[in-house]
């Protein structure tokens, strides 16, 4: 499926549509956004701003919809599965032009901003400034996943309290009265899980009734509690269970999916009602949706108004203008924690002081400040303390708020000088100016010293008299010891910085220097027939161990990318050296382990020149998470992962295959339904297929799985496919070699001379008229080349890039040769710089790793009377696929011929010598009519011209004359190793 993207600009958006909406509100309630539109629709800041929004789609979104339309950004909206879309809400959208996209239509895109709930945007697009995300939900989303942009947490803020503590709250009790339909008065609560959104609904459900439990996995975290209210740990099974009994009402607001059916069973359960309060479904499959009011969905969004716009304004106009704070381009990576504690204040501020008489009216005043972590208090025209927030309590060395009414600053422990500058601010208050965003400093009832980022207005009447002073503040002394750190250690930071850059550089340089070696040893070792096969895989084995050290070296040193060089961006990406580089990196972890973790490459000679497009980090997040899974499914005894990568005519595949304890048939079913599945660590998999498939499905994949949990073959297999890319034009996937050739190899390190010998060593039996001349120094390969100009087309030139103390590099080497069979041999091929520079010359990159994998061909001469062709082997077989496999799987780097019917052999037949090897299949078919001539009789025949070597491979066994040597082409062991026979 193509990208499906419907993004409008504000001309083309109908924008009194969303006006009227809007003036079906009270304004009052909504006073924040109400300015912020008009400063946005003069200004116009975001003109051309390419913003996606994805949130719950009820008539109060209308309102951020509007701001984002009128600031001049082209919106996309969009409604991810599990967010509430009111029908209303897409009606008014279509009328203004703004229809929302379909979100499974959406394929991975790039946007410059989002604004998110609960993580859905994560699965859909990528951003080029950040997101802006609105719950902890979503938060825990974007923590596990580790994207390369910045993640602004709204859910973070203080001013989010605004809406959890009262909003959440107020929503909770609304909801539960329409869908019980019952009262509340003396009746008994559980509200498990104690965050925010679990404080918003004890809190609001202590007007009606005290009888209420909590229960949570960190009980030490909870404190000023009723006093008549339980407190038990979720693992106090005694309690808890007793509590689950005996209640009327259950509620669960951890923010945590299925955590109810994790900690219980469904005859645990006594409640009458069961409720949710949180984005996921947390009661789990135990617990059907008829149990669970509303769906098991959060029961205020059963209502027109989930949350009142009262409580929705400051946090509307926060998600906003968090937007400046990402455009401003300074937040790194990850969950940031803004907007400011500068502009936290000032909306905390605007919004108490508008509704500072309602909310003292309906007492819910002192409900805010004394959950703010913010700092606040209020007095009167003679700077008399009226009341204060626990918070300043505690900093004036009072226990209650209560003991500080009445008081003033002198009989607090506050310095003299601090004293008359809180009262000369006081003073500036009482005559209407309003005192924001200042710093001073506190002395604290415990004897330290604070600095506080401060503000202050005047308290007005219903008469619009001023009537006292209203004072927040933030204990910013973290924020500004950091600062002050951050200056002494700038210098220190520099030096340091300095020496480790020459230390990942040497570290980086030694990798190099072993890795040429390395290159020669493992050609060596796939060549070197006359070593017994022992001594081969002892010397196979030192040789995987010197790789694994050398890239974790390399990984755990690597400088890490700057935002700015960070690429989330699809490429071409070669598959068989990420997974060369996870395999070594996962041997080198489970070395001390019972865990044996294998690569396994078919048809390496194919395969090792696979591409896909895709998102490199992306790919090696995805395989990390299969691999874990895989991990965490094997016994302590351990086990083994082999990590396999196969290809087809359109498909990459890669395959992580363990023998751990396996998955059961229904847990596979979920899997494959893509069903959220979260298993404890013994089955192996978890969230991390989340990933997987948010992978897959945005780059054009598939997912299978395959497991056993009986028998001596238990385990799991996952394979992912990926479509096939074509191969890039920089990469080199063959050499071509003459039988004139002069090869000339030009390298600063001996041993990868060493590599190239024992890789063209086959090559050279058939062809001794073929030389190969070796130079360490780049200068002295052009001298010997410009003597052969007038041959220069019987020159294959094979060239390092980087040479070590040289005044020339591969490149320019490439160059100034004016070699037309060119190929640039560098581990530097992943340098970007490097193979556009090879583009545009026209040159083949071939990266270092794969000199023992790349096929050598011979451009061999048209056959004349009398010219014997001299090749290792002849194959006869109408199964092509089948000949070219066992070519790709273990003979590339021989001299092979191909001939699909005996009649085609038999008419060239004359050109080869007597002892050539021939490999003939035993029956044949052409159009669908059986050929005359049986692999039997060819033999018979070419026994009589006096051909020696012959074998006869068949899929059934039968038998030959004793001239034929007989073979089954399922004898794998045999097939790899017939050059030797």
């Amino acid at each position: 499926m193509g990208m499906h993207i419907i993004s409008i600009s504000k001309s083309k958006v109908n924008v009194k549509v969303l006006e009227k909406v809007r003036g079906q509100f009270d304004s009052s309630q909504i006073f924040l956004m109400v300015d912020l539109i008009d400063k946005l629709s003069k200004e116009k800041p975001y003109q051309g701003l390419n913003v996606f929004y994805n949130a719950h789609l009820t008539l109060s979104s209308l309102l951020q919809i509007e701001a984002l339309v009128v600031s001049g950004a082209n919106v996309t909206v969009t409604c991810s599965p599990g967010l509430k879309c009111d029908p209303q809400v897409a009606a008014i959208l279509e009328e203004a032009n703004l229809p929302i996209t379909d979100y499974n239509s959406i394929s991975h895109a790039n946007c410059d901003i989002g604004l998110d709930c609960c993580g859905g945007l994560l699965a859909i697009a990528s951003s080029k400034y950040g997101m802006i995300e609105l719950t902890q939900t979503g938060v825990n989303k974007y923590n596990q996943y580790k994207p390369n942009y910045p993640v602004i947490s709204i859910d973070d803020t203080e001013v989010k309290l605004l809406e959890t503590l009262l909003g959440t709250g107020d929503g909770f009790v609304r909801g539960f009265h329409r869908l019980a339909n019952t009262g509340l008065l003396g009746k008994k609560f559980v509200v498990v899980g104690y965050d925010k959104v679990g404080q918003g609904v004890v809190k609001s459900l202590l007007p009606f009734t005290k009888n209420i439990t909590i229960i949570d996995r960190d009980i030490r975290k909870i404190n000023n509690v009723h006093s008549t209210t339980a407190v038990y740990d979720i693992n106090d099974t005694s309690n808890v269970v007793k509590a689950l009994q005996e209640a009327f009402c259950i509620v669960t607001a951890t923010g945590e999916q299925h955590i109810m059916s994790k900690y219980f069973e469904r005859d645990m359960i006594g409640a009458k009602y069961l409720a949710n309060m949180g984005s996921e479904d947390e009661w789990g499959d135990k617990f059907t949706a008829d149990e669970v009011l509303y769906n098991k969905m959060p029961i205020n969004f059963c209502l027109d108004y989930p949350t009142q716009l009262l409580f929705l304004d400051p946090i509307f106009y926060s998600q906003i203008v968090a937007i400046d704070e990402l455009l401003n381009n300074s937040l790194q990576p990850g969950i940031c924690h803004v907007p400011s504690a500068k502009i936290q204040l000032n909306i905390i501020m605007r919004w108490l002081l508008r509704h500072y008489q309602s909310a003292h009216a309906d007492d819910h005043l002192e409900n805010i400040l004394y959950n703010l972590p913010a700092f606040v208090y209020w007095k009167d025209l003679d700077s008399v303390y009226s009341g204060c927030n626990m918070n300043f309590a505690k900093a004036a060395g009072l226990d209650s708020p209560q003991k500080i009414v009445g008081k003033t600053d002198h009989e607090l422990p506050w310095r003299t000088t601090e004293t008359d500058l809180y009262r000369s601010g006081d003073k500036e208050a009482f005559k209407g100016n309003s005192l924001i965003n200042f710093e001073e400093t506190q002395l604290q009832a415990d004897g330290t010293h604070k600095t506080v980022l401060a503000s202050k207005i005047p308290l007005r009447n219903q008469d619009k008299q001023i009537v006292g002073v209203l004072g927040i503040y933030a204990d910013i002394s973290d924020r500004k010891e950091k600062e002050r750190l951050e200056i002494v250690n700038q210098a220190h930071n520099e030096t340091h910085a300095k020496e480790q850059e020459k230390f990942v550089k040497v570290v980086g340089q030694m990798v190099h220097d072993i890795r040429s070696p390395l290159s020669t040893l493992k050609t060596i070792v796939q060549t070197a027939d006359e070593l017994a096969e022992q001594k081969r895989v002892t010397l196979r084995r030192a040789v995987i161990n010197i790789e694994d050290i050398t890239n974790h070296m390399l990984n755990r040193y690597k400088p890490k990318e700057s935002k700015l060089t960070q690429n989330n961006q699809r490429q071409y990406v070669l598959v068989s050296v990420i997974l060369a580089e996870i395999a070594s990196e996962r041997r080198y972890r489970y070395q001390n382990s019972a865990i044996q973790f294998d690569l396994v490459i078919t048809t390496p000679q194919v395969n090792n020149f696979l591409f896909i497009q895709i998102e490199p980090s992306n790919l090696r997040r995805m395989l990390s998470n299969l691999i874990n899974n895989a991990a965490e499914a094997l016994p302590k005894t351990g086990g083994k992962i082999i990590l396999e990568l196969s290809s087809g005519n359109e498909w990459v595949e890669i395959s992580v295959i363990d023998n751990g304890i396996g998955i059961s048939l229904e847990k596979l079913q979920q899997i494959r339904q893509k069903i959220g599945v979260k298993t404890s660590k013994k089955s192996g998999f978890g969230i991390g297929l989340t990933q997987v498939f948010d992978v897959l499905e945005t780059n054009y994949g598939e997912f299978d799985i395959s497991s056993s949990t009986v028998g001596d073959h238990h385990g799991t297999t996952v394979s992912i496919k990926f479509p096939k890319a074509k191969i890039p034009n920089w990469i080199a996937t063959e050499i071509n070699l003459t039988p004139d050739d002069v090869i000339v190899v030009v390298d600063d390190d001996m041993s990868i001379h060493g590599a190239w010998d024992s890789r063209i060593a086959y090559i050279l039996e058939k062809f001794p008229s073929i030389e190969v001349k070796h130079f360490m120094s780049g200068r002295e390969a052009l001298e010997f080349i410009d003597v052969l100009k007038c041959e220069n087309d019987n020159v294959c030139l094979l060239s390092d890039y980087e040479l070590l103390n040289q005044d020339i590099d591969g490149l320019e080497i490439i160059r100034q040769s004016g070699v037309k069979r060119s190929l640039l041999v560098t581990s530097h091929y992943t340098d970007c710089q490097v193979r556009k520079s090879a583009a545009k010359m026209g040159v083949k990159v071939l990266p270092k790793e794969l000199v023992c994998s790349i096929p050598l061909k011979i451009k061999r001469p048209k056959y004349k009377s009398g010219q014997l062709v001299n090749v290792h082997m002849i194959f006869v077989d109408d199964e092509s696929e089948v000949v070219e496999g066992i070519i790709a799987d273990h003979y590339s780097h021989l001299i092979t011929d191909y001939y699909s019917t005996p009649f085609e052999l038999l008419k060239e037949i004359d050109k080869y010598p007597k002892d050539v090897k021939i490999i003939m299949d035993n029956n044949y078919s052409s159009g669908g009519e059986i050929c005359p001539i049986s692999g039997y009789a060819l033999a018979e025949k070419l026994h009589a011209a006096g051909y020696t070597n012959l074998y006869l491979y068949s899929w059934e066994t039968c038998q030959v004359p004793d001239y034929v040597t007989f073979i089954l082409k399922t004898d794998k062991e045999v097939m790899a190793r017939l050059d030797q026979l």
